[in-house]
Order: structure tokens, then sequence, then C-alpha cells
């Protein structure tokens, strides 16, 4: 593992347990195994790195939501069952990530956060709403529900 990766992986450990404000940057970074300096030289700050943390994790997950959307060779109604399924994988395999991402909605405390969860939301909202229509389409799905 890179030591860039070390750092992320560490800080998701530390941020979990500990909280945000109670993880210091030099203990994630001897957890990560790596100077103090190069969490400044990947990263800037504390804060920044949370970002990234969440941009790598969130964008990670835009991307394989995206690539089963634009599967032809999967029905609408496969496509909800590979979406749910791959949820529900990933909320299991990185639950560390998942808590500080329920932490940080609850307390609102850093906006960059907020924002980006907000924006993966809205994104996640479209797509479905754009799967559903398809699956309208195609008959895979009602119409109208009541």
């Amino acid at each position: 593992m890179d030591k860039k990766t070390s750092i992320l992986e560490a800080a998701i450990k530390l941020f979990s347990t500990k909280g945000y404000d109670a993880a210091s940057v030099r203990d994630i970074a001897e957890l990560a195994g790596v100077n103090l300096a190069m969490i400044s030289y990947y990263f800037g700050s504390k804060e920044k790195l949370m970002e990234s943390l969440f941009h790598e994790k969130m964008d990670a997950s835009k991307i394989k939501i995206e690539t089963i959307l634009k599967d032809t060779s999967l029905t609408p109604f496969e496509k909800v069952e590979r979406m749910l399924s791959d949820y529900v994988s990933k909320v299991v395999a990185n639950q560390s990530f998942y808590k500080i991402m329920l932490y940080e909605q609850v307390l609102k405390q850093n906006p960059v956060i907020l924002k980006l969860i907000k924006e993966l939301k809205l994104n996640y909202a479209f797509l479905t709403s754009e799967l559903i229509k398809e699956g309208q389409r195609s008959g895979d799905f009602k119409k109208k529900l009541m």
C-alpha cells in the first residue's frame, strides 16, 4: 500500500473511533507509519485530508452507479438489484467510513463535507429517477404506483 492510501486508511480508522476532532494528525501519521510531514505533503491539512477521504469514497461510488446504469445488458430491474446489492456490500465493507459520514451529517460541523454529501445524495436521486423512468418506458416498472 502506498503512503497516501495508508494515511487515508489510518484517518478512516481514527476518525471513526475517536472522532474527527480527537484524532490528531500525529495519531494518523503514527498509525499510517509515515512521517508527519507526509500528511501535509499529500493533503495540506487535517480538514483537506477529510475532504480527500470523502471525495475518494464518494467518487468511487458515483462511478460504480453510473457504470451499472450504462450497462445495456441489464434490465432496469436488474440495475436496481445490482445497485442495492452494491450499496449493502459497500456499507458492510466500509462501516468505518459510513460511521464518519453519519456522524458528519448529524453534527453538521464541516460545511465542505456536508456539501459533498448533499451533492452525492442529489446525484443519486437524479440517477435513480432516470432509472425509474427507463424502467417505466420499458414496462419493467409500473407508471402509477397507486
